[in-house]
């Protein structure tokens, strides 16, 4: 595999594991791409033949997706050649999958099938995965979502899957079961995650972003790369500290927010009953449970999201509230990330209650 370099450029490699005549599943060759004047990717190689468990790892940003959507024939490149053997099955799961032509999640998880495949491996999905069949996908939480796109993906059994973040929004036995699962398996596997232990079990090659030896610049940036590494290896003494600097609302009572005897239902399912709770200054409270438990909609209700259908929720005086989405779902997407920032009609942040340029 290749060190890590500033470009976001891919240098693929094959498994030393894999046989020498064993032709490949797919194959990426010389794969370019470039998005607004960016070489996104830049000559990259990757060839996967059967059995081959890869995994690309990269920074946010750097491709990885990209890679991964070539791969599945869903983007096409700018320049390069991508090869598919003939007869061999692929199926993709992409980070955000589109539920909207879906009445059920019986008929999205159908519709990943194809001529041969037993529908009643799905259903066995759809079942061992925790899914109510006969619900609408658009109402599934975030964690719900993906188990249903899981499903999909694993229910033909193809001969490679290519994985984009499968762990995202799981719960922990979820997650242990979808390792055992795809261990089981004798398919080609290429997997993007973060989930280092995930990966540990399930991948025996690395694919990692790099510089092109072509690039002189960048072969020195490398070079200086592989220096600082060493002298952190040879350091001794106090490391460095890197601080995160999290603006203050000014200081108000100890009560943050209290909830009495709220409950919350969506149509006939109750999700929140009869719950009180207080919060204060300095509080730190984990909220654990299973996939669709209502961790998210309690989260909403407390946050002022969304309202009770019975109880009352009031917050402390002089309270600044953030809230990170699962689903980002108040970004809009037409926007510039500067107006974003800012509100628009302004190129000023505030951090830390002090002015700052947005670039």
């Amino acid at each position: 595999s290749c060190d890590e370099g500033s470009l976001g450029l891919y240098r693929g490699v094959r498994p030393r594991y894999s046989s020498p005549m064993a032709p490949p599943l797919i194959q990426l060759s010389t794969i370019g791409l470039t998005f607004g004047g960016k070489a996104l990717l830049a000559g990259a190689d990757l060839a996967v033949s059967p059995g081959d468990r890869l995994c690309l790892v990269g920074r946010n940003g750097s491709g990885k997706s990209t890679l991964l959507k070539i791969a599945a024939g869903l983007l096409e490149a700018d320049s390069g050649e991508r090869f598919l053997q003939p007869g061999a099955t692929m199926r993709y799961l992409p980070q955000e999958p589109d539920f909207s032509k879906h009445g059920t999640v019986q008929d999205f998880v159908l519709a990943g099938l194809g001529p041969g495949d037993d529908p009643y491996q799905a259903s066995l999905l759809i079942s061992a995965l925790g899914l109510d069949e006969t619900a609408n996908p658009s109402t599934l939480s975030g964690g719900e979502a993906r188990r249903a796109a899981l499903a999909q993906t694993l229910a033909p059994n193809p001969d490679i899957l290519l994985l984009d973040e499968p762990t995202n929004h799981l719960d922990l036995p979820t997650i242990e079961w979808l390792e055992n699962d795809l261990a089981a398996r004798s398919c080609a596997l290429i997997l993007i995650s973060h989930d280092r232990r995930f990966l540990s079990s399930l991948t025996r090659a690395t694919v990692r972003y790099g510089v092109t030896a072509r690039r002189k610049r960048n072969v020195r940036r490398l070079e200086g790369l592989i220096n600082l590494r060493q002298e952190k290896r040879d350091h001794r003494g106090p490391q460095g500290k890197a601080v995160i600097d999290a603006s203050e609302a000014e200081q108000s009572g100890t009560l943050v927010i209290e909830a009495k005897t709220i409950a919350k239902a969506f149509g006939p399912v109750e999700i929140v009953r009869d719950f009180s709770i207080r919060v204060h200054r300095g509080d730190r409270i984990g909220i654990v449970g299973p996939n669709g438990a209502g961790k998210s909609t309690l989260v909403r209700l407390l946050t002022g999201t969304i309202e009770p259908d019975s109880g009352f929720i009031r917050f402390g005086a002089r309270i600044e509230m953030a809230r990170l989405e699962q689903n980002r779902d108040s970004l809009d997407p037409e926007a510039s990330l500067a107006d974003t920032l800012t509100g628009g009609g302004s190129d000023q942040v505030m951090v830390g209650g002090k002015p700052r340029h947005v670039v």
